[in-house]
């Protein structure tokens, strides 16, 4: 039975429109989203998945629009509170490269870094919509995943384990280059999303229209982005609550994953 116990590290919250999460639903609502990375704790490596946002002054100079209130030190000091040492993590799983999930690489100088090839190649060149979330160079930044490329390993977006009881499955959509991690736990395998799935609320249907998920608001590709939605659920046996997205609210109700 498998001892891997999962870590949701709460980094703040943003303030954006309902509709980015449901899509066509809560237009001109605010919805109190949360910035969230995770650790896993009990695998053979110490293992962090996204590495969160940038600090509360760059936030708010260039994603004003997000509302965002970040706590102070970022994933190191939320690490430390459960009693990791940033230099301690070995292994960073990049779900995707947008600037709320993969800051502060640099702070990790002992980790590996893997990010699907498809991932990377994109956001070193986006389409000019995405220019702000990979701060690309074209706005008068420099992508701060740039800093980190020595570390990183890009992989294919297939599925394949990364350690025993961890592995990746594609699950594009969002971004080109999106992969979920999958951690088996003694209460069952658990599904770390990123943003393919935004709350789990999208894994709950309406029977009138006859779907069986809720799309997300927020999306590039909205048929890969309802396949990978499908593929999550299947992992985890249509069990909403053993998927852990990055902006969901309701996965600080608890500490760690399973209790």
């Amino acid at each position: 039975m498998s001892g891997l116990t999962i870590y949701p590290l709460d980094l703040g919250d943003a303030v954006v429109d309902l509709s980015m999460s449901m899509e066509k639903k809560g237009t001109g609502v605010p919805w109190k989203a949360k910035l969230l990375c995770y650790y896993i704790e009990g695998a053979e490596k110490k293992i962090l998945v996204d590495t969160g946002v940038s600090d509360q002054e760059h936030a708010g100079r260039w994603h004003a629009e997000t509302n965002c209130r970040v706590t102070p030190g970022g994933s190191m000091v939320a690490l430390e509170k459960i009693g990791v040492k940033p230099k301690e993590i070995d292994l960073i799983l990049l779900t995707h490269l947008h600037w709320d999930h993969a800051y502060n690489l640099d702070k990790y100088k002992n980790a590996e870094i893997y990010v699907a090839k498809e991932e990377l190649a994109y956001a070193l060149m986006p389409l000019p919509p995405h220019y702000f979330y990979y701060e690309h160079w074209n706005i008068g930044l420099t992508p701060w995943f740039t800093k980190s490329i020595q570390q990183m390993k890009t992989i294919d977006l297939v599925p394949q384990k990364v350690v025993d009881q961890v592995s990746v499955i594609p699950t594009p959509g969002h971004t080109p280059g999106s992969m979920s991690v999958v951690v088996e736990t003694a209460g069952g395998p658990y599904v770390i999303c990123g943003d393919a799935v935004m709350t789990q609320d999208n894994l709950t249907g309406n029977p009138a229209r006859h779907t069986p998920y809720t799309m997300t608001g927020h999306f590039m590709d909205y048929r890969a982005t309802w396949r990978s939605i499908d593929l999550i659920s299947q992992m985890v046996k249509a069990d909403k609550t053993r998927v852990l997205a990055t902006h969901d609210p309701a996965v600080i109700s608890k500490s760690r994953y399973p209790e």
